[in-house]
């Protein structure tokens, strides 16, 4: 379920500057404005490009979860001696590296949408949610909007557990949990020379479908579990970050009638 309100809200308001024949130079460009922006269109644009980025990563996760299941033994995979271990390694380690990018992408959202200010490099828990003492500078402008703070520290607590495994395998080795050993065993097996003997291969691949299948539906089942619990808390923070968005964007409307 995408978030309707923030992301809906954002799309209208960004409809008449890409309608807008005066402002679009090649539609074949994607929107590159003819003048300068104005400071509310320019918030809108940066604010809608920033959500999208963490809505891009929330559908990735819904894709691996699907993908999970969804292994066919086409030829181009045997070519490659692509097994289904493989797949199912593949699309777990790709739902790691997106889950944990998710709140990175909140924090630069929450930085444009508030007006922080800070470089997207420094857009991290590290700064923003945890700060050493003594640079509490993002962290207070966080926490000067009611319920924020909170909201994305949930994010973080949400994601968290996935860090470890998530740095396992990005410095020094495959995906390594224990339910996924007979898999490997599995494939190894098919792929050996006893894979080669026909009366082996018959009985063995209906066992190891078997029990690869409920392996991956409980994987499967978990990880739709965890998008349904992220996508809910990213709602609340989308809620908070509306009704900011609205008071910085009227406030900057404001300010341009003024000049």
């Amino acid at each position: 379920m995408i978030d309707d309100s923030l992301l809906q809200h954002l799309t209208e308001l960004s409809l008449p500057m890409i309608e807008d024949q005066t402002l679009v130079q090649r539609a074949r460009d994607g929107f590159t404005p003819k003048r300068a922006l104005t400071l509310s269109e320019e918030y809108v644009r940066n604010s809608l490009l920033a959500l999208s980025e963490v809505e891009t990563l929330m559908k990735q996760l819904g894709q691996a979860t699907l993908y999970l299941s969804s292994y066919r033994a086409i030829p181009a995979f045997k070519k490659s001696q692509i097994t289904r271990y493989d797949h199912i390694v593949y699309h777990m380690e790709m739902h790691l590296f997106k889950t944990t990018s998710v709140l990175d992408r909140l924090l630069i959202l929450t930085n444009i949408i508030l007006i922080i200010g800070a470089e997207q490099k420094k857009c991290k828990t590290a700064f923003f949610l945890f700060p050493k003492s003594g640079k509490l500078e993002y962290r207070r402008k966080i926490e000067s909007y009611p319920g924020l703070y909170r909201a994305l520290v949930k994010v973080e607590v949400c994601i968290e557990p996935y860090r470890e495994d998530r740095n396992m395998v990005a410095h020094h080795k495959n995906i390594d949990y224990g339910e996924l050993r007979p898999v490997e065993m599995y494939s190894a097996l098919l792929r050996s020379d006893r894979g080669d003997d026909p009366d082996f291969s018959s009985k063995f691949k209906v066992v190891a479908k078997t029990q690869t299948d409920r392996v991956v539906a409980d994987f499967k089942k978990s990880l739709e579990m965890f998008n349904q619990d992220l996508r809910l808390i990213l709602e609340e923070v989308y809620k908070i970050l509306r009704e900011i968005f609205d008071e910085k964007y009227k406030a900057l409307q404001n300010e341009e009638k003024r000049i």
